[in-house]
């Protein structure tokens, strides 16, 4: 395994082909519908991820306000990976947490790339 990453994507299709893609490439793969569920995920004790993957655009918390509700010492060793339409106009920095913005839609192999190098990042 090359470490544990959840998605946060509130469209179906793309969530489960984004993990199905990161599984064959050796990843442990959490997912999550929408930015409450992926916080849920974050807060496990014990549980630690070496990437997250979250779309800007979710119904609810939306992706950035999921991030800052974590915490920047809750992702200090992780990887945050942030998708959007229009990456250019995202942040790189989001209340002291460095993200990595990525324009969807993203093919297989882009998205294989950016979460091997954002897990090389991360801790």
């Amino acid at each position: 395994m090359t470490g544990r990453v959840l998605v946060v994507e509130d469209d179906d299709q793309v969530r489960a082909s984004f993990a199905q893609t990161l599984r064959d490439a050796g990843f442990e793969v959490d997912v999550a519908e929408d930015g409450e569920r992926g916080l849920d995920h974050l807060n496990q004790p014990g549980v630690t991820y070496r990437v997250v993957l979250v779309d800007a655009m979710l119904p609810g918390i939306d992706g950035a306000a999921m991030l800052r509700a974590a915490g920047p010492e809750r992702l200090a060793d992780t990887g945050v990976l942030l998708l959007s339409g229009a990456p250019d106009a995202l942040a790189h920095r989001l209340d002291g947490l460095t993200v990595t913005p990525l324009s969807k839609p993203i093919a297989p192999q882009a998205l294989v790339a950016a979460v091997q190098a954002a897990s090389t990042r991360g801790g």
